[in-house]
């Protein structure tokens, strides 16, 4: 069985011996600068191989350099805390620790270097204050080993015991969407651009579309590097040279990340969890920051939502203004330097980029964000879907929680069967919310009725405009409760309560006689509503109330201009102009007028009618009959 790869980081302070150990372990002299050879001092980011599997990352020691080291630990699955045992724990092994924690890693060794400067006991000293130091910490009861790089004593175990490493088990990579974290960038004659870094998620073969995050620049990776040999296609936790077309040296850096196209966005606004170390100052509402995430750093100022400060060992729901804009993915980890002095004080991890601000009082809106942070995967997708205003697409969600469809699907399709979300046309919604909006139609309905008692029921339109839901929700939830027996579907696309039917008082009996009768006396030509209402001394609204009842009870219908007309007298004009129409294909208003003894001023609006339900079609000064 193949062992997955992994990325080996190192940490500790300056002059410790991190160089030295992997020159001893690979072969590598990883300090490329010529400065670093001629200060003897890893200034930058330095890269080996122990074999095809596994690479190592070395990290500048010296505080000056601590935004570098911060780069290279941020892609590592396994770290070296090398500690020299001439010195014991310095304060670059206690902010590298910090580091480390803040970026999430959780699996690592010490190494104590240059045993050979010391005696036996003074060793022993040693490793008893490594152990109190890093207790309570992911190497707490990890495996401790000594070494020499000058003589070479225990540098095979160590090189053993790292050759048959395997790390906790991860997410299958070829699910996921590519990332790769650029941390060098240089020209090949010939070959153009090159950048090298990880893959911290997905994979990336010769041939693919990629795209420059921040922006919007889609490059082809021409060909591909692991380990210094020609590859097809590299995969999480490898590290790759890739050749990359479109795109010149001056326009990518150090910081900016390869990734799948329009997977992922950019803003200078990102809604995090932040939080201090216990030794951390207090900090400030609104104060400049040092922000670290994956190989970039930025400038940017912090505002807690429902805090003026941050204490130490606190933490809050912040948003972060930077001072250009970034890319990165959901719960990507970074860290919190303060400027001056620049220190590391905490760490974060981003929960949202770009969106609306935040005001500080909106405590509601971080106690969103803080069940946010604490869900696990299946519940953050559902917080997604629950918390979008109108529903939310697949690919949506893939930008949103930086997961692929191939990812997402299982969730999703698990969570339908658990009846926690529901997909309607090609979008997902909350159930818990859609049942929010059900009480609401139900609760619509039912005043309507109170408000209007002589109607059979609602129009579907006024219900839409009304409560402003997109039609394929309430379509859906109508058919929901029509099958639930809670509402009816009338006739004239109207609705009603189940249990709701319209009661007529005696005199209301009576005046719907009376009018009934004078509709269809009228026959053929149309009433005003307003000439009855002068006829029954009644206000309009009532009178409209009592005609759109006939109209449910299909006994009269309302045309243009508030007229009314029976339902009997506009079945025989459909007949006669039918008649006509298939007789002689088309006809004039004029013509229509003649046909039905009445009229243009009440031909038109029953003309108008017919078209309206497909019966007739108008072209130019024509109707004809619609096929």
């Amino acid at each position: 069985m193949n062992k997955t790869p992994l990325i080996i980081g190192t940490a500790g302070h300056v002059d410790h011996g991190k160089t030295a150990l992997i020159r001893q372990l690979t072969g590598i002299d990883t300090d490329r600068l010529k400065e670093e050879k001629q200060r003897k001092l890893t200034i930058d980011l330095g890269f080996a191989f122990l074999n095809q599997r596994i690479a190592f990352i070395d990290v500048p020691g010296h505080e000056n350099f601590i935004e570098n080291m911060v780069a290279g630990a941020s892609t590592i699955d396994f770290a070296l805390m090398v500690i020299a045992a001439n010195d014991s724990v310095m304060p670059q092994t206690r902010e590298h620790l910090k580091i480390m924690q803040a970026l999430g890693i959780h699996q690592g060794a010490v190494v104590i270097t240059k045993i050979d400067l010391v005696d036996e006991e003074w060793l022993q000293m040693v490793k008893q204050e490594v152990q109190e130091i890093l207790q309570n910490t992911f190497f707490d009861n990890g495996p401790i080993f000594t070494v020499s790089s000058q003589t070479g004593e225990g540098i095979q175990n160590l090189r053993e015991f790292l050759s048959n490493l395997e790390v906790k088990k991860r997410l299958d990579g070829s699910r996921e969407l590519f990332r790769l974290p650029v941390d060098r960038v240089f020209t090949v004659h010939g070959f153009g651009t090159v950048v090298t870094g990880t893959v911290i998620s997905g994979t990336v073969e010769s041939s693919q579309k990629v795209q420059k995050y921040p922006g919007n620049k889609i490059c082809e990776v021409r060909t591909l590097q692991k380990h210094k040999k020609e590859a097809q296609r590299a995969i999480k936790s490898e590290r790759a040279a890739l050749n990359i077309s479109d795109i010149e040296k001056n326009e990518i850096q150090r910081g900016d990340f390869l990734g799948t196209p329009q997977k992922f966005i950019s803003s200078n606004l990102i809604t995090t969890r932040v939080y201090l170390f216990p030794d951390s100052q207090i900090l400030e509402y609104y104060a400049r920051i040092k922000v670290n995430i994956g190989t970039g750093k930025y400038v940017g100022r912090i505002r807690f939502i429902g805090k003026d400060e941050l204490e130490s060992g606190q933490n809050c729901i912040a948003q972060i203004d930077l001072n250009e804009e970034i890319s990165a993915g959901f719960r990507d980890k970074f860290v919190i330097r303060s400027l001056s002095p620049a220190t590391t004080i905490g760490g974060g991890e981003i929960l949202k980029i770009g969106g609306a601000r935040i005001r500080k009082k909106e405590t509601d809106q971080a106690q969103l964000f803080l069940k946010l942070y604490s869900s696990d995967t299946k519940e953050s997708i559902k917080w997604f879907i629950t918390n979008s205003k109108k529903g939310i697409d697949i690919n949506q969600l893939t930008i949103k929680s930086s997961m692929s469809r191939k990812q997402l699907e299982p969730f999703l399709d698990e969570m339908i069967s658990e009846r926690k979300i529901v997909e309607i046309g090609n979008k997902f919604y909350s159930c818990e919310k859609l049942q929010n909006v059900k009480d609401q139609i139900l609760e619509f309905i039912e005043k309507y009725h109170r408000e209007n008692s002589l109607e059979a029921g609602v129009n579907y339109n006024k219900l839409s405009n009304e409560l402003n839901i997109e039609i394929e929700i309430l379509e859906y939830l109508l058919k929901n409760l029509q099958e639930q027996n809670k509402v009816k579907k009338l006739s004239n696309h109207e609705f009603a309560l189940q249990d709701f039917t319209v009661e007529l008082s005696t005199q209301e009996q009576k005046i719907i006689k009376k009018l009934y009768r004078q509709i269809m006396e009228a026959g053929k030509e149309p009433i005003e509503i307003s000439q009855l209402g002068k006829q029954f001394d009644r206000p309009i609204y009532k009178l409209n109330a009592l005609i759109k009842y006939l109209c449910c009870q299909n006994k009269a219908i309302i045309l243009q201009d508030n007229l009314v007309i029976s339902n009997k007298a506009l079945n025989e004009c459909q007949q006669e102009i039918g008649s006509y129409l298939a007789d002689n294909e088309k006809a004039r208003v004029s013509e229509i007028r003649d046909l039905l003894g009445t009229s243009r001023k009440y031909t038109i609006p029953i003309l108008n009618h017919l078209d309206n339900i497909g019966f007739t079609l108008r072209e130019g000064k024509y109707r004809y009959l619609r096929r």
